[in-house]
C-alpha cells in the first residue's frame, strides 16, 4: 500500500519511540531480574526459587526482543534515502541492509522469541528441573539449535532469490522472492518476500501445534 512521505516518516518516528520504550523497559526488567535473583540467593527465599528458576531464559527473551527492535529501526526508510543517515552508501548497500534485516528478523530474532516462549511455557508445566543453572544453559543451546534450520532456510531464500527469479520461479511475481523494492528517488524499500513469510508462518504453526499438544497432554490444564 503506497503512503505519502509524511506518513512514512511519521510511522518511522513512532516505531523509533516504541522501540526505545521497549529497550528501556527491557533493560529495567533485566536489572530487576538480577536484583531478584540476588535477593533470593542472599536471603534464602527458597519458596520463590521454583518461580524464579528460568531467570536466565527470561533475560535471553528480553535480549532477543531488543535485537528484533533494533532490526525494525534499521529497516525504516526514515534513516535512508536522499539527505538521510544512510543515503551516502547508495542503493546497493541499502539493499544489503534489507537482506540482512530479513535474515535477522525472520531467520533469527522472531524464531528465537517464539522458541523462548515455548520453553518458558514448557518449564511452567514441569514439577522440577528449572532451578538449576544447567537447565538454563541447555535451554539456550536448544533455542539456538532449533533456530538454526530456520536461519539457514531464510539465508538460502534471500541469497538464491535472484537466481530463482531468473530460472525456476521466473513466472512468479517479484514479491515472492525479492526483499527490496527500488523507489523513484533511488531508495531501497525493505519488503517481506512471500516465500520467506510462508516459511516463517509454517514454523509458527508448528510451534503452536506443539504448545496445543503439550497443553492437551497435561491433565492439570485439560480438566480445569
Amino acid at each position: 500500500m503506497p503512503y505519502s512521505r509524511f506518513a512514512v516518516d511519521a510511522l518511522g518516528v513512532i516505531t523509533i519511540i516504541l522501540v526505545s520504550i521497549l529497550v528501556l523497559a527491557g533493560l529495567f526488567c533485566i536489572l530487576y531480574l538480577i536484583y531478584f535473583h540476588t535477593k533470593i540467593r542472599g536471603q534464602g527465599y527458597n519458596q520463590l526459587g521454583y518461580f524464579h528458576g528460568p531467570w536466565i531464559i527470561r533475560i535471553v527473551f528480553i535480549l532477543f526482543a531488543i535485537w528484533w527492535g533494533f532490526g525494525e529501526v534499521v529497516r525504516l526508510n526514515l534513516i535512508r534515502g536522499e539527505g538521510r543517515l544512510l543515503s551516502a552508501f547508495g542503493f546497493r548497500w541499502q539493499e544489503t541492509v534489507c537482506k540482512c534485516y530479513i535474515v535477522s528478523s525472520l531467520g533469527f530474532a522472531e524464531p528465537c522469541l517464539y522458541l523462548t516462549v515455548v520453553f518458558l511455557l514448557r518449564a511452567s508445566l514441569q514439577k522440577s528441573g528449572t532451578l538449576s543453572q544447567k537447565w538454563n544453559g541447555k535451554t539456550v543451546g536448544y533455542i539456538l539449535l532449533f533456530c538454526l534450520p530456520v536461519f539457514a532456510l531464510q539465508l538460502v531464500l534471500i541469497l538464491a532469490g535472484p537466481q530463482l527469479e531468473k530460472n525456476s520461479l521466473k513466472h512468479l511475481p517479484e514479491y515472492f522472492t525479492s526483499p527490496v523494492k527500488q523507489s523513484e528517488d533511488d531508495v531501497a524499500l525493505c519488503t517481506y518476500p512471500l516465500l520467506s513469510t510462508f516459511c516463517h508462518g509454517l514454523f509458527a504453526i508448528m510451534l503452536t501445534s506443539y504448545l496445543f499438544l503439550a497443553w492437551w497432554k497435561n491433565p492439570a490444564f485439560r480438566y480445569q
